[in-house]
């Protein structure tokens, strides 16, 4: 019969597991829902406004964030963040998810801890 050890070392063994195929899982996700969400995305807005995506496309990276901010030239713009247009747009959404997520790992760490304090 197997004692407390044998089953920590199991989970352990299945945790191990996990860590190795989480960066399978992250590319994985980006190669078939990111990227190609990503590619609709161009074609909507280069579609919706050619002449400004061509000027925006040729200054600011897809995906890797550029070092220093590109200042455009809308007079219009009133610049900086605006909650209204965050609302508007369901942003605070992501914000909402990013919170739960956070909370989740949070959680689900402090059960690992509390269990694997238990077999010492």
């Amino acid at each position: 019969m197997a004692g407390p050890r044998a089953t920590f070392q199991r989970t352990s063994d299945s945790q191990r597991r996990a860590r190795t195929h989480t960066p399978l899982v992250v590319v994985a996700f980006f190669v078939l829902i990111y990227a190609p969400t990503m590619q609709r995305e161009r074609a909507n807005i280069s579609g919706r406004f050619p002449a400004e995506y061509e000027l925006y496309a040729a200054n600011v990276p897809a995906f890797v964030p550029r070092p220093t901010p590109w200042k455009a030239t809308h007079p219009a713009e009133g610049g900086g963040f605006s909650l209204d247009l965050y609302m508007k747009h369901g942003e605070w959404k992501a914000g909402l998810t990013y919170v739960l997520v956070m909370i989740w790992l949070i959680w689900h760490r402090a059960i690992i801890e509390v269990a694997s304090g238990l077999w010492r």
